[in-house]
């Protein structure tokens, strides 16, 4: 049973499978490609799949509360369950509505984001992911109108709290402005810098006059405070350019041009800035990265042709196994990508030259006089005792610490001793 089916059949990607276990995702291509299994009980255990498949392979591989579905539709299920919405959810999270509604869209809600989703808002992370639904998840958020602040002194009477009632009539004087306008809510939210639940709320009537005159006249007036910064980022992206090189363009530190991106700048300047980026044009690519996709194909069948898994091609061309997945994916030039195939096939890497070293005479004379006492049956202490040497003197000696003298004394030493021995030694 290989781990490759039941990805597949989940629709999630090694480097899915790889987060949730914990692993390099070379480890899950090499399992899937090799057939090994030692990732199989892990992957049980992470997603849900039915443990009884380790004994018989034709059962249904997936439990009974396996919701096969997309991420989005189980998100926006679960919200409407429990009564909230997106930008509520949003808010909680400290995100824009914008960006949640677009991660759950492609799908690409990370593990360390579904950690948060369940300690912060009560959703089941793995039933979020993998449609696991053997646990939901409780809410742990109340919706956006029950967490509206409490205005005024705390309640210390005993008396039940005052509550606040809308102004029902600003509110409508605010929806009736904004349609005047032609904007919707999302519109109204992001040129006024506020969440499209706040605009929810003022148009309830949840805001205080002075506020709402201040609203009233922007809306009537067509002055409101655009998001330039966004602005800006745009002009600079259909150009584009990076950063650093629209900071070049318009004469501007990087820095300075982030913080104008944020909304740190006025209107005047942003209208300035926006039209000579889009008069900037992008600089020329001095270098295209080598890119050929026949070449990494090449390199993957001669590897699997010798049964090679990516972590011993890796070894072999000592290189890291993300390399050798993009030489495969066709990120190589031609001489890197034949080099390759040559080591696959068993051409030795070149040889490395190394120096020849002279040995001394005296580590020479060191070595033939341990021959000598190991053919003896000397030990270095019982050998210093015959000749009247502490031990650390003899090993000195043998390691070439000697002169003519004293190496003639010992030779003669270790002679007389081999022949009360009865021992043959051939001395030249």
């Amino acid at each position: 049973m290989n781990i490759s089916d039941l990805r597949e059949a989940m629709g999630l990607t090694t480097a899915q499978v790889a987060e949730e276990l914990g692993v390099p995702r070379a480890d899950v291509e090499d399992c899937e490609e090799s057939g090994s299994t030692y990732l199989l009980r892990p992957f049980i255990a992470a997603f849900p799949i039915n443990p009884e498949i380790l004994v018989d392979e034709e059962i249904d591989p997936f439990l009974d509360t396996f919701v096969q579905n997309d991420l989005k539709d189980r998100a926006k299920e679960w919200r409407e369950e429990n009564g909230l919405t997106l930008e509520r959810e949003a808010e909680v999270l400290g995100m824009s509505a914008e960006q949640l509604a677009r991660m759950e869209e492609n799908g690409r809600v990370t593990k360390a984001l579904g950690i948060k989703i369940e300690k912060m808002i009560g959703m089941n992370r793995k039933w979020l992911m993998y449609g696991d639904g053997r646990n939901k998840g409780t809410c742990l958020i109340a919706p956006a109108a029950e967490k509206m602040p409490k205005r005024g002194r705390p309640n210390t009477s005993g008396n039940e709290p005052r509550k606040i009632k809308p102004n029902r009539d600003l509110g409508q004087k605010i929806k009736a402005a904004r349609k005047a306008a032609g904007m919707s809510r999302e519109e109204m939210a992001k040129e006024l810098n506020l969440s499209v639940s706040r605009v929810d709320q003022m148009e309830s009537g949840y805001i205080r006059e002075g506020r709402a005159n201040e609203v009233l006249s922007q809306l009537q007036s067509g002055d409101i405070a655009k998001d330039w910064g966004l602005r800006i980022r745009e002009a600079r992206k259909n150009s584009g350019l990076k950063l650093k090189d629209a900071a070049d363009a318009v004469g501007l530190a990087p820095g300075t041009l982030a913080a104008m991106e944020c909304g740190h700048v006025s209107a005047k300047r942003a209208e300035e800035l926006i039209a000579q980026l889009k008069k900037a044009e992008a600089p020329a690519k001095t270098k295209e990265p080598d890119f050929d996709k026949e070449m990494g194909a090449e390199i993957r069948e001669a590897r699997k042709a010798k049964g090679m898994t990516i972590k011993e091609l890796a070894t072999i061309l000592h290189v890291p196994q993300s390399t050798v997945s993009r030489m495969e994916l066709g990120y190589v030039s031609r001489e890197k990508a034949e080099e390759a195939i040559a080591r696959i096939n068993g051409k030795p890497r070149r040889e490395t030259k190394y120096r020849r070293v002279k040995t001394s005479t005296k580590v020479l004379v060191g070595r033939e006089l341990k021959e000598l006492r190991k053919k003896v049956g000397l030990s270095q202490k019982e050998l210093g005792d015959l000749v009247g040497y502490p031990q650390s003197r003899i090993s000195l000696i043998e390691k070439g610490e000697v002169d003519d003298r004293t190496a003639a004394d010992i030779r003669r030493v270790i002679e007389r001793e081999a022949q009360r021995r009865d021992l043959m030694l051939d001395i030249e």
